[in-house]
């Protein structure tokens, strides 16, 4: 009866079943079932958190009358499809009185349960919670949740669960994940950590083959939700790669690939070749691209510079490729009147971000090696992304140099690194290998 009673407008008790705590799995019910009043979840991807926040805002509402119950996401797209998932499941397509919202569910017993956006910021300030779920935490402004939600828990002693992924260390999420830890605050603030093999659906070869397209640190974050150093910082320890011997000129019968970072105002051109491995010697290392050409320059008039390029490529012979990006098109046309094999490259967003995550795979594969020059090993120690916080769902993330930097060595080894693998395919992987590796070989890195 008292099911009914609480039941959505629309739906009956049946349909509210399948909102208890019997959906979930072991793990989830470790979360649910304990009784501190702010309990914090970071958790894999395809863990089930998602589930989790609904089974807990419906169990909420349909047992607490005249309550109110928030789902905070981090963007507005993302509350509207989870809301409309609850819907869909609750059979409540018509609200109590006739009007139809999809950011809001009203209950038979007076309780509502809305969806919103952590965006909304100040607008979220003045009302009193019985429950709050946070999704996707990570991605919600720390103001957000110390100046507008926890706050608005106070007058009714509201409970809340926050979910989220991890997004490196020191972030509000991190933070108080670590609170979470205190055995002393245990009734008050309590945190979980599960990876996603936790959740039963999830298979464990499903997930060794998604290894194969990401970063050591990116899956270790994603998948096994641990909270990584540097996550801000895009690459690792570059400087164990930095073994290779810099050349006046390239070796007889190597076959290099060059790329040419033009640059703009302030910046450098910088020019970094690559030696690609003879498929004909025999070697007991794993086969791998070397760096062996690199020249840096600027303030140099343009004609100056075109003739310093034209002597590295004869220097260092085989296909080059050019940042051609804005302006750099008639430049790259320039370049291919003196030397043919000449590909220009022009930047989006996607395509920024496939060819640092190229680079990220070279390395943690070691099948790029590096020369000791200082300007380069520090473009990439502090070339960076931007905050997890700051991305919008579908858009790949801002990659570069901090502000007052550069990350002209960074682009132009990408460029090389690049037209290597879209000539020869990366070292040392076979086409079973990039078969295996799925999507990001495909349709990302590998993709013009």
């Amino acid at each position: 009866m008292a099911m009914q009673e609480a039941a959505a407008g629309g739906a009956g008790s049946d349909a509210l079943k399948v909102f208890t705590p019997d959906r979930l799995h072991p793990a989830q019910r470790a979360i649910h079932a304990h009784p501190a009043r702010i309990r914090v979840a970071a958790c894999g991807r395809r863990f089930g958190k998602t589930t989790l926040g609904l089974v807990e805002a419906v169990q909420t509402a349909s047992k607490t009358p005249n309550a109110l119950v928030w789902w905070v996401s981090a963007a507005k797209e993302q509350a509207k499809r989870h809301a409309w998932k609850l819907k869909r499941e609750l059979d409540c397509a018509h609200e109590k009185n006739g009007k139809h919202r999809s950011d809001r569910i009203e209950f038979r017993n007076g309780s509502v349960l809305e969806f919103l956006s952590a965006l909304s910021g100040d607008r979220l300030r003045g009302e009193g919670l019985d429950f709050l779920v946070i999704d996707e935490a990570a991605d919600v402004p720390e103001e957000v949740w110390t100046s507008v939600l926890r706050p608005a828990l106070v007058d009714r002693r509201g409970r809340a669960l926050i979910l989220g992924t991890p997004r490196g260390r020191g972030n509000w999420l991190h933070r108080l994940y670590l609170q979470g830890q205190d055995p002393a605050l245990e009734r008050e603030l309590r945190a979980f950590r599960f990876p996603t093999l936790q959740n039963p659906k999830i298979k464990a070869e499903e997930l060794e083959s998604t290894r194969t397209i990401m970063t050591a640190l990116e899956f270790k974050q994603e998948f096994e939700a641990e909270f990584v150093d540097g996550t801000g910082k895009v690459f690792g320890d570059v400087r164990a790669l930095a073994t290779c011997e810099k050349r006046a000129v390239g070796r007889e019968h190597a076959r290099y690939f060059t790329g040419i970072d033009l640059a703009r105002s302030g910046d450098y051109t910088v020019l970094a070749s690559l030696r690609a491995p003879d498929p004909d010697v025999a070697s007991v290392l794993p086969p791998a691209a070397r760096m062996e050409g690199y020249h840096r320059m600027r303030g140099l008039p343009w004609d100056e510079q075109l003739r310093a390029i034209k002597d590295h490529l004869r220097r260092f012979p085989g296909p080059c490729v050019v940042d051609a990006t804005g302006l750099g098109d008639p430049v790259a046309e320039q370049i291919r009147a003196f030397h043919p094999d000449t590909e220009a490259y022009h930047f989006s967003s996607v395509r920024k971000q496939n060819l640092v995550r190229g680079l990220l795979l070279g390395f943690d594969l070691k099948r790029l090696y590096l020369l000791p020059e200082e300007t380069l090993l520090n473009e990439l120690e502090s070339f960076e992304a931007e905050e997890p916080s700051n991305w919008s769902r579908g858009r790949a993330p801002k990659y570069g140099a901090p502000a007052g930097q550069h990350d002209d060595t960074v682009i132009a080894l990408g460029l090389a690194w690049w037209g290597l693998c879209q000539r020869e395919g990366m070292p040392g992987i076979d086409e079973a290998g990039l078969q295996a590796a799925g999507r990001m070989f495909r349709f990302g890195f590998f993709a013009r």
